[in-house]
Order: C-alpha cells, then sequence, then structure tokens
C-alpha cells in the first residue's frame, strides 16, 4: 500500500489516529479497525481488497495483531481466517504496554545520573485513598476534566463512604469539575449523579470488562483504583501515557451508547 493510498484510507476515519497513539501502526489500525467493521471471521484476500492494500502487507501485519492479542486467528482447514476481538481488549494490551514501561523507567532509574521527579506512586489502605482523592480533588484547576472507566459495582463510594458526600462532592461541584464516567452497564447510583449539582457525562459501553479495577484520567496523571481489600491506588505520572490513555477513552466513548 502506498503511503497516498493509506493516507486515503485515513480519511473520514476518527480511529485510526487514535490506535496510531496507541502505538499501534496505521497498517494495523486500518485491518483491526475494518475487522471490527466487518464482526466476523474474514480471509486475508478480502481484508486487503476491503481497505485496498496489498495482500503481502496484511500478511506480515496479520500476525503483529494476533500476538497483540487484539485480533483472533481462526483455522479453517488450510486456511486462516481472522477475526476481531472486542474493543476493551485493547485496555489489556496497554497495560501489558505500560507495565512493560514501567518495569524499564525502573531499571533505567538505577543506573541514570539525572535526579529524575517520582513518576509511580502507589497509594493503600482507605484512609490514605480518601486522602488522596480530597487532595487530588483540591488541587484541580477549575472547569478541569477527568475521564473514568469504571466497574459495574460501586465499590469506590463504598471506599469513600461519607466522605464523598460530605468533602469530595462538593469540591467537584464548586470547581464545575467535568466528569466523563464510562460503565460497564446502567445502574441507579451512576444516573443519580447526573441529576446532582456535578458536571456528570454518562455512558455504557456493553461487554466492557474492568472486573474490581477502575482508571482515571485527570490532567497529566492516569490513575489504576482497586476498590477491594486493601483499597490501593496506582499512579502514573507520564503526560504521554496520560494522553495516549485518554485518546483511547474516547474513542471507546464514541462507540458506547447514551
Amino acid at each position: 500500500m502506498t503511503k497516498k493510498e493509506l493516507n486515503k484510507k485515513e480519511e473520514g476515519n476518527p480511529y485510526i489516529e487514535k490506535l496510531d497513539n496507541l502505538g499501534f501502526s496505521k497498517a494495523e489500525a486500518l485491518i483491526y479497525v475494518y475487522l471490527l467493521e466487518k464482526g466476523k471471521a474474514t480471509g486475508v484476500s478480502k481484508i486487503a481488497i476491503g481497505i485496498s492494500m496489498h495482500r503481502q502487507q496484511v500478511y506480515i501485519t496479520l500476525p503483529l495483531l494476533v500476538e497483540a492479542g487484539i485480533v483472533e486467528e481462526i483455522k479453517e482447514g488450510k486456511i486462516s481466517k481472522y477475526k476481531a476481538r472486542p474493543p476493551h481488549i485493547l485496555e489489556r494490551v496497554v497495560r501489558r504496554k505500560m507495565s512493560v514501561a514501567e518495569d524499564l523507567v525502573q531499571e533505567l532509574q538505577k543506573i541514570s545520573k539525572i535526579d529524575n521527579e517520582q513518576d509511580f506512586e502507589i497509594i493503600v489502605g482507605v484512609k490514605a485513598f480518601q486522602d488522596y482523592e480530597i487532595e487530588r480533588a483540591k488541587n484541580m484547576k477549575e472547569g478541569e476534566e477527568q475521564y473514568i472507566i469504571g466497574t459495574e459495582k460501586n465499590e469506590y463510594l463504598e471506599v469513600m463512604s461519607e466522605i464523598y458526600k460530605s468533602k469530595y462532592e462538593p469540591i467537584l461541584e464548586k470547581k464545575k469539575i467535568v466528569t466523563y464516567y464510562l460503565a460497564p452497564k446502567l445502574q441507579d447510583w451512576r444516573t443519580n449523579l447526573i441529576d446532582s449539582k456535578q458536571k456528570f457525562y454518562l455512558k455504557v459501553l456493553n461487554n466492557l470488562t474492568t472486573g474490581p479495577l477502575a482508571t482515571m484520567i485527570q490532567g497529566d496523571s492516569l490513575m489504576f483504583y482497586v476498590n477491594v481489600n486493601p483499597a490501593t491506588i496506582y499512579v502514573i505520572k507520564s503526560k504521554k501515557v496520560a494522553e495516549g490513555y485518554k485518546q483511547f477513552f474516547m474513542m471507546l466513548w464514541e462507540m458506547a451508547s447514551l
């Protein structure tokens, strides 16, 4: 596929650039989005025709997507067909990449002569969890946005307890903080937040599987909330990582229903 053809294929497709920001090549993004739209197992020839890509490039790219875990190879006799795995699988891929990156950072810091500001923090315990959230809210700028991939249950509210209503929520209201919340399913406690004084926007993405782990993107920080015993928050302070995850969030947001 020539560069001119590739650029033409990208026009009008908002997901290609977003997948590119997550570290996927243009060819990988085109194939994955095409397979998502097809929704069924498809052979190499049809993929090549569907996205106007040379078959050899498709052959080279598909194993990379299979290895990444976002495309499944289905054997039909001697022929292989390929099917996209659900979009939420991308979150696992990104987390895996971040885990590798974190390990690398820790190793590099051991040999670095440069004084680096700490970019990874772990908060453990209910009191520390609550204190961190209150302090984070206090440090947010007026009108700032936060993006949340939530869980099926309301573990976060259980950990925050009465502190949520008495201290945390009033700060969000006063500062006019805008919250975008992506939920795996609709629940009363979330819809109630829409009617509160908060600027709270909710969408539901069916089959979004997060377990007890909630994700928050705010400013230059990415946070993972493990809302079970012990209540824990993993904080990654990185503008690049936060921006990449925000792009991923917005792609899921556009796919979700109101």
